[in-house]
């Protein structure tokens, strides 16, 4: 049994797959979209307990088998995750998939052990101790929240590049949520300086590539315009770099958004829809509804009005002339009505 809320045991399971979801094989490219999947789902044995004890029997496993053994857990999109759900499959199915999973339980072990000796080699092993615990350990809630930025860049610049991706994925989830501010005080404005300058060093894969995990970091300090005004001025040529290279990951696209790249809102939601960018037209399309809040924004969305609804209506026309749209689409089109009738009725 292990606990699949672990980073290091969820790092170990996605690394062993090759980070690809066991079902449709995609590449499953970001930390925060995986999902550790129970290849006999969680409910079966409370839902349908004697069923269970049928297939334990049928599968050869032990009478006393755990649900979170690592036989039974594997990567996945959420797509294919939501599309098995809960339901019982055919015994060939299981038989099928356990038959892969059986030869990467001794890979994953191996993979958990040599993180965790990695890890007892750092002499601030006690900070990732008490990350990796999370609510297990009360003091977790102790710890000062920009204290612990300084403490991971410390980390960081300890080991060598190759080394980073260890403690990357144990304090992610923590370091977003010290670095989520919707504004930053003048006393937290040295460690963001401090974070936004140290950026570069651990965005880098050894490859050459980006790790868009860290770039996801970056994103909430977008809304700080301190920590926005320090980004542009540090960092913005890189991340246009990035974006120019190919990296069209969202939150790369939201911070050029942010940082004024792309234009007003409206011209946005065109790029993103000529695109076929999904996500990145959802995030825009919300950023309508926090201009209209500010009555200097919504002024200039009164004035110009007539061209912006002539654009977007173009825009919709051509989507509805499509024959037998995608759902996607169709979701297009449904929701640029909604901005266009939104428009119409400001005053």
């Amino acid at each position: 049994m292990v606990n699949i809320k672990d980073p290091i045991v969820r790092k170990a399971i996605w690394e062993t797959y090759n980070k690809k979801c066991f079902y449709c094989n995609e590449p499953i490219s970001k930390y925060s979209t995986l999902q550790i999947e129970h290849i006999i789902a969680v409910a079966i044995p409370i839902k349908h307990p004697e069923e269970y004890e049928t297939l334990k029997k049928e599968l050869g496993l032990s009478a006393d088998f755990d649900i979170n053994d690592l036989i039974n857990l594997v990567p996945s999109q959420n797509k294919c995750n939501r599309d098995k759900s809960d339901n019982i499959l055919l015994t060939r199915t299981y038989h099928h998939y356990f038959s892969n999973t059986r030869e990467k339980k001794n890979d994953i072990e191996v993979t958990i052990k040599s993180i965790r000796e990695e890890l007892k080699k750092f002499d601030k092993e006690m900070l990732a101790e008490l990350v990796t615990l999370n609510e297990q350990n009360s003091e977790i809630n102790n710890i000062k929240s920009f204290n612990i930025v300084e403490e991971i860049i410390d980390i960081w610049s300890e080991i060598p590049p190759s080394k980073n991706d260890i403690l990357r994925y144990i304090v992610l989830e923590r370091f977003n949520e010290v670095l989520h501010k919707k504004s930053v005080s003048e006393k937290e404005l040295p460690t963001v300086k401090r974070f936004i300058e140290f950026f570069p060093n651990i965005v880098l894969n050894t490859n050459g590539s980006i790790n868009l995990e860290i770039v996801d970091l970056l994103f909430p300090l977008i809304f700080a315009k301190k920590a926005r005004k320090l980004i542009k001025k540090k960092l913005l040529p890189d991340i246009r770099k990035f974006y120019n290279s190919g990296y069209e990951d969202l939150e790369i696209l939201k911070i050029l958004y942010m940082c004024g790249d792309f234009g007003d809102v409206f011209k946005s939601i065109i790029k993103s829809v000529n695109e076929n960018n999904l996500p990145f037209f959802g995030f825009v399309f919300n950023q309508f509804f926090s201009l209209i809040y500010d009555p200097e924004e919504k002024q200039k969305i009164i004035t110009n009005r007539t061209k912006i609804v002539k654009d977007l209506t173009l825009k919709r026309n051509n989507l509805e002339a499509i024959e037998n749209p995608s759902s996607e689409i169709s979701t297009f089109i449904s929701k640029l009505n909604d901005l266009i009738r939104n428009i119409m009725n400001l005053v």
